[in-house]
């Protein structure tokens, strides 16, 4: 006997699959609680697998999370207006982490009433305080540091209107850079940022080796001393005999300096000598001994020169360590840092 058995079939029934709540095929199912192999199944409290899913509380894997409290994967979520600084409710040291304009060291308007910088000061201006060294070579390509204020974001700096180069922001209150070739004589320095700029007139000298002076000299010694960075310099002395100054005591128009550099280099053509003013010492016969002290704070060996001038420190005669020939580097005394 045969027995028919017919279904009923709802067409309008929304139900895709085996409509089972345990459905794990069905790619358009989003309301199963289980189903975690939905690529498109946002609504599971537990799909940690799924690349886009932006809702899921428990979703730390999600690299475009952005929704997500919990998300701490999501590098964007510490740095909203992506300036590349977190913000300070994220440990960061973004101080408004909604304006991608503001962020640590950051160049200062004077005018907008803002903590650009985030630094806790508002309309700071820029100021100038000092420059060191205070002259360099002719030739140029001396490193050179300016300390004073708001100097974030320092995009540019001029020396007697020619720009210099390694432009370096050390901090809102140093910036460093290299000197470019100029003119024996005073120059002007310029240091801009996008909105303010300062220029301090004759803050640098170019110097050179076209002395006028007649007279000879030579450093007395020692030929070498040694010391420890951090402490104590070595102490040295020159004798300078030029019979347009004579008489007992310090002569009057004379400017002497004592400056150390990379052994083997000529303080004539190798930009980065370190200078100091030297003093007058005591009389010997017809010459004048000066003295002075140099203190490298970084390990090696260093020449030592002395230098004499009568026009106030643009045109130099360089002494060494013999007196009756032509300048030689190879004839300098040394210094030695040792730890």
């Amino acid at each position: 006997m045969l027995i028919a058995i017919g279904a009923c079939v709802d067409f309008n029934d929304p139900r895709p699959g085996d409509g089972g709540i345990t459905d794990d095929d069905d790619a358009v199912d989003d309301d199963d609680a289980v189903d975690d192999d939905d690529a498109t199944d946002d609504d599971d409290a537990t799909d940690d697998d799924d690349a886009v899913d932006d809702d899921d509380a428990t979703d730390d894997d999600d690299a475009v999370d952005d929704d997500d409290a919990a998300d701490d994967d999501d590098a964007a979520n510490n740095d909203v207006d992506q300036d590349g600084y977190d913000s300070i409710a994220s440990g960061g040291d973004d101080c408004d982490d909604n304006d991608p304009n503001v962020y640590p060291g950051a160049a200062e308007d004077p005018n907008n009433a803002v903590d650009d910088d985030c630094d806790g000061a508002l309309n700071e201006a820029m100021g100038w305080g000092s420059i060191d060294p205070k002259d360099g070579l002719a030739a140029g390509n001396t490193i050179v540091v300016v300390t004073g204020a708001a100097f974030n974001g320092t995009t540019g700096v001029t020396v007697d209107g020619a720009a210099a180069t390694g432009v370096s922001v050390l901090s809102d209150t140093e910036v460093q850079f290299v000197t470019p070739a100029g003119t024996v004589g005073d120059a002007d320095v310029a240091i801009s940022t996008p909105f303010d700029s300062i220029t301090q007139a004759d803050a640098w000298i170019y110097t050179g080796s076209a002395s006028t002076l007649t007279g000879s000299g030579a450093i007395v010694g020692p030929a070498q001393a040694t010391i420890n960075p951090g402490g104590a310099g070595g102490d040295f002395t020159a004798s300078y005999d030029d019979p347009a100054y004579t008489g007992a005591g310090a002569p009057t128009g004379l400017v002497v300096e004592i400056g150390y550099g990379t052994q083997g280099q000529s303080p004539l053509t190798w930009p980065d000598f370190f200078w100091s003013p030297a003093t007058w010492d005591s009389d010997s016969g017809s010459a004048d001994v000066f003295a002075g002290t140099v203190a490298p704070t970084t390990f090696g060996s260093y020449g030592v020169a002395f230098r004499v001038s009568n026009d106030g420190g643009y045109q130099w005669l360089y002494l060494d360590g013999n007196a009756g020939t032509a300048f030689d580097p190879n004839e300098l005394s040394f210094i030695n840092v040792v730890p």
